[in-house]
């Protein structure tokens, strides 16, 4: 029995954590994050003449979910004053993983897009980290990160190398991530590793002069930005998204 409640306070530091991880991972759970089909990219105009093209790809950030219609929305819609011929086609899909973006990139439509476009807007990578956390988290979480990190390398750098084969001259501007849940327990030691996967997507993003728009502090321990659903941003929090991302461009 002595034994018994040694054990109590091993066992209640390391469920908070637990729970924190399963949160993170189901909150971001692909519902339609699977390899897209042909027939998912209908054929659209490449570019008519006088017109502004903005391309939006990556997960359900650029799509808007939460409270949308989103950043990209919103930038668009700003950039309508000086660019009165935009038109944006959104190509994010909710649940997106970086081998899913690259199979949306291999679609003939998505390329012809990509080549005509004048603005593309990008957000990637948080369905790779938090798809990376075991149901039963297990001791090998760690390696698991870093696996799922470094398939993000690779896929991020291809898909930003192909972009620019496609596109040399578009601007790009990519997002990076953030903790929704850094205010809850344990959020310190997954905002670290937030914090450390910003820093490869911003060295891969500037390999390909991609530019990328810091978000991470604008949802750091301040939850009453998110939406209901606690996780994706709510609306005034997309439109200081579109807000930094004006600033960029």
């Amino acid at each position: 029995m002595r034994g018994f409640w040694r054990r109590v306070p091993l066992f209640v530091s390391i469920l908070p954590g637990a729970v924190l991880l399963w949160g993170f991972r189901e909150a971001l759970r692909p519902s339609v994050g699977k390899p897209v089909p042909q027939a998912a990219i209908a054929p659209a105009p490449a570019a008519r003449p006088g017109e502004f093209l903005v391309l939006a790809l990556g997960d359900s950030l650029t799509r808007g979910a939460g409270e949308g219609p989103g950043y990209a929305a919103d930038v668009a819609e700003r950039l309508k004053a000086s660019h009165p011929g935009l038109r944006m086609e959104n190509l994010a899909v909710d649940g997106l993983e970086t081998e899913g973006l690259r199979e949306v990139l291999s679609h003939p439509n998505a390329r012809a897009l990509a080549s005509a476009a004048g603005l593309i807007l990008l957000s990637i990578g948080g369905n790779d980290l938090s798809h990376a956390a075991p149901r039963d988290f297990r001791a090998s979480l760690p390696d698991e990160i870093a696996r799922s990190r470094e398939r993000l390398e690779k896929n991020l750098d291809e898909i930003l190398a192909g972009l620019r084969s496609a596109n040399p001259s578009a601007r790009i501007v990519m997002l990076e991530l953030y903790n929704p849940f850094s205010s809850a327990v344990s959020g310190d030691a997954a905002s670290a590793i937030v914090v450390d996967w910003n820093a490869a997507i911003d060295k891969i993003g500037l390999r390909h002069g991609a530019r990328t728009v810091p978000v991470f502090d604008l949802f750091q321990n301040r939850p009453e930005r998110l939406s209901p659903d606690r996780f994706h941003p709510n609306r005034k929090a997309y439109e200081m998204i579109a807000d930094r991302v004006m600033e960029a461009l």
